[in-house]
């Protein structure tokens, strides 16, 4: 989240709550998909991650909160989320995943590619997207008092 927010510093366009809840649940499935392998001493791919992957997991989650809990995301925001959630660049068409569309999306790729292959951030804030999808502008994100986004 620190490092999209780090490569979205200067694009008013940028939802920074979208960036950072996006951030946060991407990866958050592989806590449930992953397992302890004690005798190598590392994390592996658990049966479920083998057949369902972290990606879905955050999907599933936020699709459960929202239908068994009462959580009301507007439908725009929630889009824009779910984007970010099952958007992978560069995927095969037949694994029905889309490539970022948002700039939201778009960032946050970039960000894991960065952290993945540990290289220069020169070029992280040349996003060069022409075909990027924007969030209303009557959003009721507002900035509360100590810097956050509600």
């Amino acid at each position: 989240a620190e490092s999209a927010l780090r490569i979205a510093a200067g694009h008013r366009e940028v939802f920074p709550a979208l960036i950072i809840l996006g951030s946060l649940l991407r990866d958050a499935g592989k806590a449930e998909r992953y397992r302890i392998d004690p005798i190598h001493d590392r994390f592996v791919v658990s049966d479920d991650g083998q057949l369902v992957g972290h990606r879905l997991t955050a999907v599933e989650w936020l699709a459960t909160a929202i239908a068994h809990h009462g959580i009301e995301i507007p439908k725009a925001h929630r889009t824009a989320l779910m984007h970010i959630l099952s958007s992978a660049p560069g995927a095969p068409e037949w694994l029905g995943l889309c490539e970022p569309q948002s700039l939201e999306a778009s960032i946050i790729a970039m960000a894991e590619r960065w952290l993945e292959h540990d290289t220069d951030w020169g070029g992280a804030r040349d996003l060069g997207r022409t075909n990027i999808l924007r969030l209303p502008t009557n959003t009721s994100c507002t900035l509360t008092a100590g810097g956050r986004y509600d």
